[in-house]
């Protein structure tokens, strides 16, 4: 296979002499086939074979490559030359191959359950199989829980039955009083699935999940980040339809816009998801649900062309596939919300301007892992909003689009209202009805708005 890349015979025989030759051919074919330019397979091919060198005189064979090795290779290889970012990544590469073909042993690592607690372990299978978390959320709640034993019990017995309401109370106190408020209910949570759990299977003979103290959370105390329906049509059209990469972001921003699907969702759709003959997709969201949702025709449009002109050949059985080797799916829903800001940024050069029109500003960007909840909520934003001369907004469920939500609550929660709705009906006697201000009851003013 090297022969593709290497015309000369003294580099072939090279090559081919190295500790390691005869696996190179299989390594090159593996690039190749992820989508590398045959100078960026030359060139790894070349890191690869100095490292089989360099093992051979600190005197190793290549069945002896490992984490520690690669590491200790970098850092001479950064000593001399200042690409061991660029290269770091190739290593890595070559000892997995080496590791699927075989030739070198997979270490064997502690499963993380034999570090939990007995409690922990039957929490997370619970969560797991009856619940459907996934490992990130499991990965959230487990310390919450794991804090708590340690704390409270130290390294000493477990013994649940003598757990009270006030040691719940007096820990939540302790340790809640000094977090964000987004971090202190998330902990709050998690310790009442916990409590739950326990006086489910009979460990607690009280729910100490009552215990735990509530802590305030306006739902709808402030207007969600959303685009108005000019600013998506203005980040669809920015998107070049005659380039690939233009044909899948124009495809990906449609899904957003049109369904209201999270970034992750999108980013994990496999071919088997769109149902061409029904005129349906698949959407896999959490807890391991599934539903499906009507295929709109201008999305079916974008998504056939993006798989027929644009979508690289790969092995990958994702929709939405990487511009540039290696050909894959993407890793996360960061990649999307990528997708998502450089539309916008190139939807307009001004970019204050198409903040104030999208309903943003500088103080209440989102974070970078969310920008695609932008798109998302807008096609709740542009139901809700009235048309040109109405008597009153539509409400939800009526007036919502289809989207992927369990219940009325959380369309409400991500679909956005518009700011001259809410002082409209501010001034309609919400005040005297109530007998507060309209700035006391921002709450109670969006959840008329709705319904």
């Amino acid at each position: 296979m090297i022969e593709q890349f290497f015309s000369d015979p003294d580099t072939l025989s090279r090559l081919h002499m190295a500790p390691a030759g005869e696996h190179l051919d299989a390594f090159a074919e593996e690039l190749w086939r992820q989508g590398y330019a045959k100078s960026t397979v030359r060139d790894k091919i070349r890191h690869v074979s100095q490292l089989c060198r360099w093992l051979e005189r600190q005197g190793f064979s290549v069945q002896c490559l490992d984490e520690e090795r690669l590491r200790a290779f970098h850092c001479v290889r950064g000593k001399r030359f200042d690409d061991r970012c660029r290269h770091w990544k190739t290593l890595t590469d070559f000892l997995k191959q080496l590791r699927a073909s075989g030739v070198v042993p997979t270490p064997c690592a502690a499963s993380e359950e034999d570090t939990l607690h007995p409690i922990e372990r039957d929490f997370a299978r619970y969560l797991e199989q009856e619940r459907g978390l996934a490992d990130k959320t499991l990965a959230c709640m487990l310390p919450a829980v794991r804090r708590f034993l340690q704390e409270h019990y130290d390294k000493g017995p477990v013994n649940l039955a003598e757990l009270t309401a006030k040691d719940v109370a007096d820990f939540i106190l302790a340790h809640l009083r000094h977090a964000k408020p987004a971090s202190a209910r998330a902990a709050a949570a998690y310790l009442r699935s916990f409590f739950r759990f326990l006086h489910q299977r009979g460990d607690t003979t009280t729910d100490l999940a009552a215990a735990i103290p509530a802590l305030s959370n306006w739902r709808f105390s402030r207007v969600p980040k959303f685009l108005v329906p000019e600013a998506v049509e203005k980040l669809l059209q920015s998107c070049n339809r005659k380039t690939p990469t233009g044909q899948r972001d124009y495809a990906i921003l449609l899904l957003l816009a049109r369904l209201g699907l999270r970034g992750g969702e999108v980013a994990h759709m496999v071919l088997e998801d769109v149902d061409w003959a029904a005129g349906e997709i698949v959407v896999r969201g959490k807890s391991a649900r599934e539903d499906r949702m009507p295929l709109p025709h201008d999305v079916g449009q974008a998504l056939a062309a993006y798989l027929h002109e644009g979508r690289p050949r790969c092995a990958s059985r994702r929709i939405f596939i990487r511009a540039r080797a290696p050909h894959q799916g993407f890793a996360g829903p960061v990649a999307i919300c990528d997708i998502v800001r450089r539309a916008l940024a190139c939807s307009s050069s001004d970019r204050t301007r198409l903040a104030r029109n999208s309903g943003l500003s500088h103080s209440s960007a989102p974070s970078p892992s969310k920008w695609s909840n932008l798109t998302r909520k807008s096609p709740g934003s542009s139901a809700i909003r009235p048309h040109p001369a109405p008597t009153r907004p539509t409400p939800l469920p009526f007036a919502s689009p289809p989207t992927p939500h369990r219940a009325t609550r959380s369309a409400r929660s991500t679909s956005s209202y518009d700011r001259e709705i809410t002082r409209k009906r501010t001034n309609c006697g919400c005040s005297a009805r109530w007998g507060k201000s309209p700035k006391a009851l921002p709450h109670t003013i969006i959840h008329t708005v709705i319904c």
